[in-house]
């Protein structure tokens, strides 16, 4: 069973982060839980998508590498308190977001505003957030795991059917999420939902003899047809 990096998300955001959140941003704490639960299945959709090939992988993996989550993500709603900390906070995933979801951002933050009732700059703060958080929870499994890249890629790759399941259906027109969880970085192998697959032996020395084949049978027809002509 595959680790459901949206639940583990969700238990970081206690009703004090939220009540913290909500306060800061002037919102109704329902209405900003309704909108984290629009974000945050768009947010890892859009990892999955960044992590559809080698270069993007190693972009999410140097960031996961450099942040340091250990400092806030186990008491968020202390550091939540602080307004300069929780304008340092939006500030750092801001520039999480268009690595992420990119032109599409404009989409999610009018379809989340809407839909939850909340004002766009709100929406904007709030998918901010929920890019460092996001990151933050990915941040934690890679490193407590000591995973490399494939493993990396593995975890992401797993998360499809959570992502296509909280997934509403107004982010889904927007996102146009195609070829979810698989991962194409190279013609030698293929990750989908987390598994790698390489040829066999067995099916590349078949290879090898059929082309041997082809190849003899073309020299006897080229040897035919010169006899042919003298």
């Amino acid at each position: 069973m595959p680790v459901n990096i949206l639940n583990q998300v969700k238990n970081y955001l206690s009703s004090s982060v939220i009540d913290e959140i909500s306060l800061f941003l002037n919102e109704k704490p329902a209405n900003v839980q309704l909108a984290f639960d629009k974000i945050f299945p768009a947010l890892l959709g859009g990892v999955l998508k960044k992590s559809s090939d080698t270069s993007g992988a190693e972009q999410i993996q140097k960031v996961l590498h450099n942040q340091d989550e250990s400092v806030w993500l186990n008491n968020l709603a202390a550091v939540l308190k602080d307004s300069v900390e929780f304008k340092r906070f939006m500030s750092l995933g801001s520039q999480f977001v268009p690595m992420l979801i990119g032109r599409k951002s404009n989409g999610v933050i009018r379809t989340v505003a809407a839909m939850c009732g909340i004002r766009k700059s709100s929406a904007v703060s709030l998918l901010s957030l929920g890019a460092s958080v996001l990151l933050g929870v990915l941040g934690k499994n890679y490193k407590t795991r000591g995973m490399e890249l494939a493993g990396l890629i593995g975890l992401v790759m797993s998360q499809r059917n959570f992502v296509l399941a909280g997934l509403s259906e107004g982010l889904g027109h927007v996102m146009k999420f195609t070829s979810l969880g698989d991962f194409k970085g190279s013609q030698r192998e293929t990750y989908r939902s987390g598994v790698a697959y390489y040829p066999s032996h067995s099916s590349s020395k078949m290879l090898v003899w059929v082309l041997g084949a082809f190849l003899v049978v073309s020299m006897i027809l080229f040897l035919q047809t010169c006899g042919n002509r003298f």
